[in-house]
């Protein structure tokens, strides 16, 4: 019983520790972050409505993830480490892809999330198709000369196993640009 009280203490001073830190380190991150949401929401018509929380930790592979679970919603989750220095610019276009990973969550039942979420972590081809319709989708929606900066930005600051995720599996800079220059939404 001792051990378990004393288990259940740690992790909650750990967890404490790590909220705390988060929101006193990346304030700035977080801030325009949330500016960035309440901006941008109203482009995304399915998820417009819901609450979205901003969770701040380390990512493995790129530096922001979109998530939905059963109980805490819409989630995406930036890393501070991977966003040093990103313009509100930049960083918009961030979130806009980020949230039309949401919408189209959005639109799923939980048993099509879960193929997906299996489909997208085990076929590089699946994960290809997903992350190039999501950049086509963030253009239709006129953001994408901020997706083109951001696109930009982690091609520039990202590490080497960033860098070939976004050349592997996301449009190319050059098809941003003639995407966005052709796109009717051109914002």
């Amino acid at each position: 019983m001792k051990i378990y009280f004393l288990f259940l203490v740690t992790c909650l001073f750990l967890f404490h520790a790590n909220f705390v830190y988060a929101k006193e380190n990346h304030s700035d991150l977080l801030e325009k972050s949330t500016n960035i949401t309440d901006e941008i929401k109203y482009d995304f018509p399915s998820i417009q409505n819901k609450k979205i929380t901003i969770d701040i930790k380390k990512i493995n592979e790129g530096s922001a993830e979109a998530k939905k679970y059963p109980i805490k919603g819409y989630v995406i989750v930036i890393d501070p480490e991977k966003l040093q220095n990103v313009s509100y610019f930049e960083l918009k276009g961030l979130f806009a892809h980020e949230f039309s990973h949401l919408e189209q969550y959005s639109k799923m039942s939980w048993l099509q999330l879960g193929f997906f979420a299996i489909l997208y972590s085990v076929s590089d081809d699946f994960k290809k198709r997903v992350e190039r319709k999501t950049d086509m989708t963030v253009i239709e929606k006129g953001f994408g000369r901020e997706l083109l900066a951001f696109r930009e930005y982690r091609l520039r600051t990202g590490s080497e196993q960033d860098k070939k995720a976004l050349i592997d599996h996301y449009l190319s800079l050059e098809e941003i640009r003639n995407l966005t220059k052709t796109s009717q939404f051109y914002k």
